[in-house]
């Protein structure tokens, strides 16, 4: 195993792992899932070898950003609005308008 780590908006997968995943991404959105893929030597499949594929994690239905913004405002207060200057200059007036 290298360690390597992707991210994507698109995933080329075998039939077989994206068959799995179809059941979570139904509902459209993300999904998050890990898997260790690998081939191995088959005799009898036209290329001579067949795709492995164990999963790490359970796959799961993800809303990524919900989550990243849901974790900046977890115990966050809203700032106050800011105080009005004492010595700040007036708008200038509007032409046309009256006195």
């Amino acid at each position: 195993m290298t360690g390597a780590q992707f991210a994507s908006g698109r995933a080329i997968l075998p039939n077989f792992l994206s068959d799995s995943l179809g059941a979570v991404l139904q509902n459209g959105g993300s999904a998050e899932f890990a898997l260790e893929i690998g081939v191995r030597r088959k005799d009898s499949a036209v290329a001579g070898y067949e795709y492995t594929a164990r999963p790490l994690v359970e796959s799961k239905s993800s809303d990524r950003m919900a989550e990243l913004i849901a974790a900046a405002s977890k115990d966050m207060p809203a700032l106050p609005a800011p105080e009005p200057k004492a010595d700040a200059p007036k708008a200038p007036a509007k032409k046309g308008a009256k006195k």
